[in-house]
C-alpha cells in the first residue's frame, strides 16, 4: 500500500520512506506524526544532500533521522 503524504510536506518519498522507517522500529505505535512535524523540513533538507556532503558533515543518510530525533530516540 502506498504511503500517503500530506501535500503541504517538504519530504521526497524517498525521504518520507526512510522516516517512516525510523520510526517504525524505534517507537512503533507511537506518536511519530507529532513528533516529526517540526522536523520535516530539516530532514528534507539533510536528506536532499549529496552522500559527500553529508560524510563531510560527519552524517550518513541512513543515520539523518536518528540525528535529528537524538532528543527523543537514542540508538
Amino acid at each position: 500500500m502506498p504511503r500517503l503524504t500530506a501535500a503541504n510536506s517538504p519530504l521526497s518519498p524517498a525521504a518520507a520512506a526512510a522516516l517512516d522507517l525510523f520510526f517504525a522500529t524505534q517507537v512503533p505505535g507511537g506518536p511519530s506524526a507529532l513528533m516529526r512535524h517540526g522536523r520535516e523540513a530539516d530532514f528534507a533538507r539533510l536528506y536532499a544532500l549529496p552522500d559527500g556532503a553529508l560524510r563531510c558533515m560527519g552524517l550518513c543518510r541512513e543515520g539523518l533521522a536518528a540525528h535529528l530525533f537524538r532528543d527523543h530516540f537514542s540508538r
